[in-house]
């Protein structure tokens, strides 16, 4: 059974789905009221289990190991100050234009872009991971035998603009009431912040050579690293014996 903290959150929720499908049971933690949702309504009692803790609250982590056979943690629980309801659902994003864009060309308004740090031209962009391919790997990294590195950058391993993200709307909502600056921010760095995961450490220990395909075992732990820069969600593990 793989401990998720944070697993009904946006990353965490398809990162339980996409360890159900490989065949694992998850148990997750979350502060608010244990309550397993409808997504896993089917699986609630036998494959999925909801527990109530703050992840500062040790003791109470230590308990939930005393009474579950934890054979793994994933670490998602985030320090965003999510409002009550969590981030499911939310609107607005202090990083990127797209939130903003979606629900803004769904309810047929112009997006209000006010709670951006930075001004969103068309030009700028980050990397944006499928939510989908991100749990997946992340769950795949989870439940390999033998992994090869110490770090593992899950990514698009691209940019995405602003541009091509409107582009995209207007694709399903032809009239949506999109209007950015052209061009990139002034003001920014002038270039696009991604995680190049075509790069190869080519250092002595990286000359192991690439990690098994993924297939249930005994993992240790994954986890997720994210910000204002951008970057997408990362899984670390001890390296593999030589």
């Amino acid at each position: 059974m793989i401990l998720i903290t944070g697993g009904l959150g946006f990353i965490g929720s398809h990162t339980t789905r996409a360890m159900l499908d490989l065949g694992e049971s998850c148990l997750l933690v979350q502060r608010r009221a244990a309550a397993v949702p409808d997504a896993f309504a089917g699986e609630a009692g036998r494959r999925v289990f909801v527990e109530q803790a703050d992840i500062t609250d040790r003791p109470a982590f230590l308990e939930i190991g005393k009474r579950r056979k934890i054979t793994g943690i994933v670490h998602l629980a985030g320090s965003v100050p999510w409002p009550p309801g969590g981030p499911l659902g939310r609107v607005a994003s202090p990083f990127v234009a797209a939130p903003q864009l979606v629900h803004a060309a769904v309810r047929g308004t112009p997006p209000d872009l006010s709670a951006l740090h930075s001004p969103a031209y068309a030009g700028d962009g980050i990397d944006l991971c499928y939510v989908k391919d991100c749990g997946r790997a992340i769950a795949l990294l989870q439940l390999s035998e033998q992994l090869s590195y110490r770090t593992y950058n899950v990514a698009a391993g691209r940019a995405t603009t602003n541009g091509q993200i409107a582009a995209a709307i207007r694709k399903v909502i032809p009239d949506a009431q999109i209007e950015l600056p052209a061009g990139r921010d002034p003001d920014g760095p002038g270039h696009d912040t991604y995680l190049d995961i075509t790069a190869r450490d080519t250092s002595a220990r990286s000359r192991r050579g690439p990690p098994r395909s993924a297939r249930p075992g005994l993992p240790r732990r994954a986890g997720r690293r994210g910000g204002r820069s951008g970057r997408a969600p990362r899984s670390r593990r001890p390296p593999a014996p030589p």
